[in-house]
Order: C-alpha cells, then sequence, then structure tokens
C-alpha cells in the first residue's frame, strides 16, 4: 500500500501502524535512513540511526497502534516504510509519503 500524507508545520501528525515494531524514514533534510521502534511505554521513544544517537521524538504506540509525531516539522518529512513488514504475493510492502502542506 502506499499513501501520501500531507501535514501542517506544527500538526500533530498520527498515522494508523496496527501491529508493526518498527519504522523506517528517510528525511528530505538529512537524507538518513533512521528507526524507530516499538517497545517503551513511557512516550520517551526517539529516532535512531545507529540504536545510541537520539535524532526527534515521537511514539510508535503498540496499544493503539498509532505513529504520532506531536508536532511535525521539516525534520520530519519523507518517506515512512515498515522493515519487518512481510509483503502479500504480488503486492508491495506499505509506503508513506509524509509532505510538510504548504499555506494556500
Amino acid at each position: 500500500a502506499v499513501a501520501r500524507a500531507l501535514v501542517k508545520e506544527g500538526d500533530k501528525f498520527e498515522f494508523p501502524v496496527a501491529g508493526k515494531l518498527l519504522v523506517k524514514r528517510k528525511t528530505k533534510k538529512t537524507g538518513e535512513e533512521q528507526y524507530l521502534w516499538a517497545g517503551t511505554c513511557d512516550g520517551q521513544q526517539s529516532w535512531t540511526t545507529d540504536g545510541k544517537n537520539k535524532i526527534g521524538k515521537a511514539i510508535l504506540d503498540w496499544n493503539t497502534g498509532k505513529l504520532i509525531i506531536e508536532k511535525f516539522s521539516v525534520e520530519d518529512e519523507g518517506i515512512y516504510t515498515f522493515p519487518l513488514e512481510k509483503p502479500s504475493p504480488g503486492l508491495a510492502t506499505s509506503l508513506v509519503h509524509v509532505e510538510l502542506k504548504k499555506d494556500e
């Protein structure tokens, strides 16, 4: 499945990711692959490139099945995928293209 989301800067971004334990993103700003693991329930999850550094905050909530970024910014704009997702025969894995919504 492929999805596109437009989010205003500073707005809360929520996306349903039921059953996903890992999110990978590649942002326009850095171009580096960053990872967010489900697992901590304290809301203190951070994106990382190596498992040690902390880049930005987000929540991958196993209970609600949502990826949540409280205040979306230019640092969050990019492509989000789910590396542990098993593709269905003949179908691609999920990809979400998240962009900043421009004022009209």
